[in-house]
Formats: structure tokens, sequence, C-alpha cells
């Protein structure tokens, strides 16, 4: 009988060992920087209350690493150094090894944005990451947070020999492809008299899109103005501000016109 009690014993003695070993090893790692849903939030006192005590326990579980002044917040660790100015509603994330990594979020650029909110989603995220950062937390690892969440703006690295400037237009994303156009009419996209298939290959048009804006246009005598072109074919915010100087809104010519004077056929 004291033989089983005493195995049993260590038993849980070991196990208990176990438990807290790999506690500590899983707390090496960078945190666990999952998809943040986000809460309700409105301008009731309440919830302006949650918000204040919900900052409160973020900036307590990472004071280590945080340093505070006025209306702005500096989270930093030997790898990357994130700062959150609440005056501005701004996050600027710099990676601080060799990359060269930097990324600005802007609450007025969102499209989910309303202003004086004191629990909104932009400071719902700081103090998830707060609650995340540890000596081992990455570049990568808020970065990928806020590109899920918001609109950013990223400075990635400059090649050999090549200077990389930083994106004039906020609304443009990272992993979406930048058309670069040259402002010559002749390489220029005429919206009067391109094709669908030349409309679809634009970022953001699809093929469905592109014969929905021509149907528009041979019923109405073509587009008055390249926004007028947008509204149609109800193109998203940054891919409007990526291919304007890309466009332009010539003479219309009907489809008659069109097939006698150079064999074009408009493709409904």
């Amino acid at each position: 009988m004291f033989l089983f009690y005493f195995n049993l014993i260590v038993r849980i003695i070991t196990s208990a060992m176990a438990l807290i070993l790999l506690v500590a090893v899983r707390g090496r790692g960078p945190g666990n920087f999952k998809t943040y849903d986000g809460l309700p939030w409105d301008e009731s006192l309440s919830s302006k209350i949650a918000a204040r005590i919900r900052r409160k326990k973020a900036c307590n579980k990472c004071r280590k690493w945080l340093v505070e002044a006025k209306n702005i917040y500096q989270l930093k660790n030997d790898r990357v150094k994130l700062i959150y100015n609440v005056g501005l509603q701004a996050m600027i994330l710099t990676d601080k090894g060799n990359s060269g990594k930097s990324l600005t979020v802007f609450w007025d650029k969102q499209e989910q944005c309303v202003a004086g909110f004191v629990n909104n989603l932009f400071n719902q995220i700081f103090d998830y990451i707060c609650t995340k950062f540890n000596n081992y937390t990455t570049y990568n690892n808020i970065a990928l947070i806020l590109k899920r969440n918001f609109i950013v703006e990223e400075v990635l690295p400059a090649k050999a020999n090549e200077q990389v400037k930083k994106p004039e237009n906020p609304y443009i994303k990272q992993n979406e492809e930048v058309v670069i156009v040259d402002k010559d009419p002749l390489t220029m996209i005429d919206i009067n008299t391109a094709r669908a298939e030349e409309l679809s290959k634009l970022p953001g048009i699809s093929i469905i899109m592109a014969k929905k804006a021509i149907q528009y246009r041979t019923k109405n005598n073509g587009f008055k103005t390249i926004d007028e072109f947008f509204e149609i074919t109800k193109l998203k915010p940054h891919f409007r501000q990526n291919i304007y100087s890309a466009l332009y809104a010539g003479k219309y010519k009907k489809p008659s016109d069109i097939n006698s004077s150079d064999g074009r056929i408009i493709d409904f």
C-alpha cells in the first residue's frame, strides 16, 4: 500500500514538473498573435470605462517594454518598435534589424473609421498587441495583425543601388499590384473606346464589371468623367487611386463608327 501511494505521488510531481517546463518553453515564443475579431464599440459611458480598464491592464502586462509620454505609447524590444500616437490616431511600426522595413496605419484612412469613439477597433488592436508583446516579438508578428485589420502604408527595403520612396497614397495595400503609368496618351486607356478585355486587365476590374461598363457606355453615349466610370464599376477606393492616372475619357464613338474606322468590335 505504501509503495502504491509513493508511486502515485512521484507521478503527480513528474507531471507537474513537465507541465511547468512546457509553459516555460512556450513562453519564450514571440507571442500568439492570432486574428483579432474585435469587440462592439460605441460612445456610451460603459464602453469608455471598459476601454480605459482594458488599456490599464494591457499596459501593466507589457510594462517591461512600454514607454509612455503625453498621448504617445512606445513598445520596443531588440527586434521591433511600435509607436502609437493617440492624438493623431496613428501607429508606426519599425523593424530594428537591418531590413529597413517600416509600416504606418492611420485610423482616419480606414473604411470603418468613426471619429471620437474611445473604444474603437484601433485602440482595441493596440491593447491586444500589448498583451502579446514580449522580448521575442518581431516586425512580422505585429505587421500581420495590422494588415489583417487595416489598410496600411508600408515601406519595403531598398534593393541594391535602388532607392525606395514612401508611397504617396495611403489607400494602396502592399500586397496589391501597383501600376506605374506613363502619362503618354498613346499608352493610356480611353474608357470610351476600350474593349472589355482591355478594361478587365486593370487591377480590381473583372470581365463582368468591364462588360457592364460597356453596356452603360453604349446606352448613355459614353462616360463624361473617370469618376462616372468608377461609380458604374463600383471599384474600391484603393484601386481607384491606383489606376486613376492610367485612364482618360476621350470622345465617344458609336460601335458602328468604330467598326468603320479601325475594325474594332465592341464586346458585350
